[in-house]
């Protein structure tokens, strides 16, 4: 079954990652479009992170119940979602190495190697993990999430949460270390682990989600959608 109001979510936080990305803009001659890139366009690099947390969502509303079953093994989950992400992966990987071997001044196949495991985010050196297709170190990030979800769907709601605790206080240690820029960004935005707090975040929303079909519990969908607008443009200002 498909949700189709996520479907424009999706559009929306795509188009917002996509104006995070127009740096040209926040050097302009305009201060009209240099403010609005360095007040609004720059801010929507927490796309990503909304793509994050929905992937826990969809995969927890798509399989946890195949997967309570027995209807679907381990094995079969991974090989669905390694042949959804890995083709593609590969097809722009191929498309970018000219441009990545010209622009890093002649680069080196090693630092490619992880970009074609997809397990380059696990590598704190940017021109590994912003190698070759740049904006595939989220793919390495999905593909550590995949790995982990079928454990994850079955613990309870305690244990995630602990988990989500433990990561939030890494990331705080890690923001106030006093580390320079960016190794911050490496370690709190690229880093799999950091990330996977976003993932657990969106298995703990599928689980409040199918609270709906239990009568003693009431949400109120109108209210909740409200508050999380508010809540964006409150973190946005």
């Amino acid at each position: 079954m498909k949700i189709e109001s996520l479907t424009s979510l999706r559009f929306i936080a795509a188009i917002m990652v996509v104006f995070s990305h127009m740096g040209f803009l926040g050097r302009s001659q305009s201060s009209t479009l240099k403010q609005l890139y360095d007040t609004v366009f720059y801010e929507g690099y927490i796309g990503v992170t909304f793509f994050f947390i929905l992937s826990g969502f969809i995969l927890s509303y798509s399989y946890s119940e195949k997967m309570k079953e027995n209807n679907i093994s381990k094995t079969e989950f991974f090989i669905s979602r390694f042949s959804r992400i890995y083709p593609l992966h590969f097809l722009t990987f191929l498309l970018s190495l000219p441009l990545f071997l010209t622009l890093k001044n002649g680069g080196s196949f090693l630092y490619l190697l992880p970009n074609i495991s997809l397990t380059q985010s696990f590598f704190p050196k940017e021109w590994i993990y912003f190698s070759a297709n740049t904006p595939s170190w989220s793919l390495s990030n999905e593909i550590f999430f995949y790995i982990l979800f079928p454990f994850l769907i079955f613990k309870r709601n305690m244990i995630l949460l602990s988990a989500s605790c433990f990561i939030l206080a890494f990331q705080v240690y890690i923001s106030v270390s006093g580390l320079p820029l960016k190794q911050l960004h490496y370690w709190i935005y690229i880093f799999p682990v950091s990330r996977l707090l976003d993932f657990i975040i969106g298995i703990l929303l599928f689980r409040l989600f199918t609270c709906r079909k239990i009568k003693s519990i009431q949400i109120n969908p109108d209210k909740i959608q409200v508050i999380s607008i508010v809540l964006l443009v409150s973190f946005f200002l």
